[in-house]
């Protein structure tokens, strides 16, 4: 079990009450979604919230956002496990101090996929500078990442 399990199960309520129904749901998505099957990470962390006693102690609510410097939320269009959908749900949700940063590729995390989405988030950590509304970074070919240890123990890029 990670050790952020136990906090997830405490946010989540996942109303499935033991194998049995979780196994039934499993078939119903391989019938309606052959090639599309599930996220492990996901499927994972609600087999390990089966029979997690109700009430949820911090239920997820709609969030409660006044007064703040303005916020950065940086997203992939193609991410699998928390979808694009979420960002702009939780931007709404924020209001006038939310800004959107979208990088027009895959991937679960932003920084690091590109000069463009490094560049913007390092300007918002260090001087709160965030980008102007509807922002986008188009997907990079991933040369810039891939990365392995020198000898003395930094980091050099791969050719």
């Amino acid at each position: 079990m990670k050790v952020s399990t136990p906090v997830f199960c405490q946010n989540f309520h996942l109303p499935v009450a033991d194998y049995t129904q979780y196994a039934s749901l499993l078939r119903r998505q391989a019938a309606r979604a052959r090639d599309m099957r599930y996220s492990p990470p996901a499927l994972g962390r609600i087999a390990s919230c089966l029979a997690q006693p109700t009430p949820i102690p911090n239920p997820q609510h709609p969030l409660r956002v006044d007064a703040t410097p303005p916020i950065l939320l940086a997203s992939s269009l193609n991410d699998l496990a928390t979808g694009y959908p979420w960002t702009l749900s939780t931007a709404k949700q924020i209001g006038a101090e939310a800004r959107v940063l979208t990088y027009e590729g895959s991937g679960h995390s932003v920084y690091g996929r590109s000069e463009c989405t490094i560049g913007a988030i390092d300007r918002y950590l260090i001087s709160q500078s965030v980008p102007a509304n509807g922002v986008r970074c188009p997907e990079a070919r991933p040369s810039i990442m891939p990365r392995r240890a020198a000898a003395d123990g930094a980091f050099e890029r791969l050719p």
